[in-house]
């Protein structure tokens, strides 16, 4: 499973609170669309990394969402690894040693 900033964010907002909808953690996560919401907590919990805890639809309830052991295990590794990130790389937009300005035109040399 790839792990996007998406998929990271889901994860720390079930983390944070167990028993919250689909349209609570889309809101929390900075989701705007509930049905991306949707589709990628399905797919968490196809991963076995959530579990759904409410009635749902047929119930007439929303979802509840929580972590499972797998689940939690991921998202505590995944905020290991971004608490291990110095902050400086964490605030860089750019990768690694990439130019941190536009490039320096210099003007051919004519040799005559």
């Amino acid at each position: 499973m790839r792990i996007t900033y998406r998929t990271r964010r889901v994860l720390e907002v079930v983390a944070e609170r167990a028993g919250r909808s689909n349209r609570v953690i889309a809101a929390r996560a900075g989701v705007s669309d509930e049905g991306q919401v949707s589709r990628l907590l399905a797919r968490l919990q196809g991963f076995g990394l959530v579990e759904n805890t409410g009635r749902g639809q047929a119930g007439g309830a929303p979802n509840a969402w929580r972590l499972t052991a797998k689940g939690t295990a991921v998202e505590r590794a995944l905020r290991k690894r971004i608490e291990d990130t110095p902050r400086r790389a964490r605030a860089s937009p750019q990768p690694a040693g990439a130019s941190q300005g536009p490039p320096i035109y210099a003007a051919p040399v004519h040799r005559g």
